[in-house]
């Protein structure tokens, strides 16, 4: 009841859109005082709301110092069930959060990149080299630039045998070669005569780990289907 007092007392701080979370979280019983406070900025708010109400441990990401972003990042890792201590610093910009969490996701070493030394952009040059399994070793290293990360490890990429895809039409042929290099299971892509953009839809959500069991059915219209894939991707 104190803590409650202590709230109420507080909103008279927050602007609108603040007051609009705190009051979204009261509604559904969360304990508001995680974020009720005017050092959040409405979407910081929004991002502690959302993971309390999916039971997260919003205390990884409770803190003003991280941006909007960088919440969303770890919350992201949390409702995966990822490990987040791997990048919930605030050294790590959105971007590389990013990255390394999709590293985590794929269940790779992302050690080889978790340095606030690489640039976001590098980070992923060594990601998409751990994901073909290509020796990382040879480029990871701050002091080289992207094209010649990227010139290194498709230097080292041995490539896939396509001769069974052939029957494919270029388009739909160059998104399974897409898939074989990153060392993804293209068997989903095949699943059912899926158009051009559905197998894009379907890629997308096999490059970021997801379960596209959820949507890979021919019921589902290429608009649908990114619908389900970002209820995926956000933990929903």
């Amino acid at each position: 009841m104190k803590q409650d007092y202590k709230i109420y007392k507080m909103l008279g701080e927050f602007d609108e859109k603040q007051l609009q979370e705190v009051k979204l979280g009261l509604r559904y019983d969360l304990d508001v005082s995680d974020y009720a406070n005017p050092n959040f900025n409405a979407f910081q708010m929004r991002e502690i709301r959302v993971g309390l109400y999916y039971g997260a441990d919003v205390s990884w990401y409770a803190d003003a110092i991280f941006h909007e972003w960088q919440m969303q990042n770890i919350r992201y890792g949390l409702m995966h069930g990822l490990d987040v201590s791997k990048y919930a610093k605030p050294y790590f910009d959105s971007l590389r959060m990013r990255e390394i969490r999709y590293g985590l996701m794929h269940g790779l070493d992302v050690s080889w990149y978790s340095d606030p030394k690489f640039a976001f952009y590098q980070m992923r040059e060594i990601r998409l080299g751990l994901m073909q399994r290509v020796d990382v070793s040879a480029y990871a290293n701050p002091s080289f630039k992207q094209g010649e990360m990227k010139q290194i490890r498709e230097s080292m990429i041995s490539e896939p045998d396509f001769s069974s895809y052939t029957y494919l039409p270029p388009e739909k042929l160059e998104i399974i070669k897409q898939a074989l290099r990153l060392n993804l299971d293209a068997s989903w892509l095949l699943k059912h005569d899926f158009n051009e953009t559905q197998m894009r839809s379907i890629l997308t959500g096999l490059i970021l780990g997801l379960d596209v069991s959820w949507y890979t059915e021919p019921c589902f219209n290429y608009h649908q289907m990114n619908e389900i894939l970002y209820g995926l991707a956000s933990g929903l």
